[in-house]
């Protein structure tokens, strides 16, 4: 969100009075008269696809909340950690086991997100935990038979 703050008598935050803005603001074409400038800026929001702005009065203040458009989405969590898990099973399907560090390089992530994946598959029983600290391997597990 861009916020934006005027004064709404006086002189604006910025040391300028309101001649000075009405004049800055008609030059760059956001307002034909005076007053008419926020009707043109949610008319232009609305026709680029934005959300219209949030317009709030504070004593002698007027706050302007434009919001950005939404990005692209990205996947969310869940479908990356099944990725996660796929080429975890898929290793461990092929290689008999998998070490914390085997499933870091595999799928380029650091060692407490990569031990988090590893531990709620064996959480789900889809590995078995095998020995302990650096020796510690994950074997298929008792869920993934079948």
């Amino acid at each position: 969100m861009v916020q934006s703050q005027k004064r709404r008598k006086g002189k604006c935050n910025w040391g300028c009075s309101h001649d000075d803005l009405r004049t800055d603001s008609t030059e760059a074409e956001l307002i034909e008269q005076w007053g008419r400038g926020i009707q043109k800026l949610t008319r232009l929001c609305l026709e680029a696809g934005l959300q219209k702005p949030d317009i709030v009065e504070t004593g002698m203040f007027v706050q302007v909340t434009f919001h950005r458009k939404n990005r692209t989405q990205k996947p969310d969590a869940n479908e990356k950690t099944v990725e996660a898990q796929n080429k975890i099973m898929v290793f461990v399907l092929e290689q008999g086991a998998i070490t914390v560090a085997q499933g870091m390089e595999l799928l380029s992530l650091g060692k407490s997100r990569t031990s988090e994946i590893l531990s709620s598959m064996v959480q789900t029983e889809l590995l078995t935990k095998q020995g302990i600290g650096k020796a510690t391997r994950y074997i298929r597990g008792t869920a993934s038979h079948g």
